[in-house]
């Protein structure tokens, strides 16, 4: 049975949430742009494209700035994260519901000759980032390319508060034997 308490995740109180909004509307456009017209004085940003450089930004000012409410709040959750970049990419949603609260999504068709199973970061907290599915699809075309092809499975573990560590690592023992269960073999995840 899976230790998953009735509390809210990603749900700060009102007052927090026109915080996270008024501090995007006001206050980023001009820590962004600082760092645009700042960036190129800087030697840590010399070989980085200013797309890098607005990300690393981006990310340090939503870290330093918002709780882990209004961080989940803002981010979603993984299967929103999923179904929205599947949506985009015209691509046919794809899940195998598992035990303990937990899913498998599928990027592609299910496969059971070779497969990817990624647990993605994020300290139990936050979703899966959004470009971290193109990615994988990139890396999923190049060795369809090469003739390997591969299937690839992510799976939508439980997040803090709604969970405690170890339900996590039992999702994801769950994940590995569901997919042997399939009759991929253990050499091929």
């Amino acid at each position: 049975m899976a230790s998953v308490k009735n509390t809210s995740f990603g749900n700060p109180p009102l007052l927090e949430k026109v915080g996270a909004v008024a501090s995007i509307i006001l206050y980023l456009p001009l820590f962004l742009g600082w760092t645009l017209i700042n960036s190129p004085f800087h030697r840590t940003n010399k070989h980085k494209t200013w797309t890098r450089i607005i990300g690393d930004r981006l990310s340090y000012f939503l870290t330093t700035r918002f709780n882990m409410k209004q961080l989940q709040w803002a981010l979603g959750d993984t299967l929103e994260v999923y179904k929205n970049y599947m949506e985009g990419q015209k691509l046919p949603l794809v899940t195998d519901e598992l035990a303990e609260n937990s899913r498998l999504l599928w990027i592609g068709e299910r496969r059971t000759d070779r497969v990817i199973l990624y647990f993605h970061g994020g300290a139990f907290l936050f979703p899966v980032p959004f470009f971290v599915l193109s990615f994988w699809k990139f890396v999923q075309s190049e060795l369809e390319a090469k003739g390997k092809k591969t299937g690839f499975a992510l799976l939508q573990y439980s997040l803090v508060p709604t969970a405690t560590f170890p339900t996590q690592l039992k999702q994801a023992v769950l994940a590995v034997q569901h997919l042997i269960s399939m009759g991929v073999e253990p050499q091929n995840i």
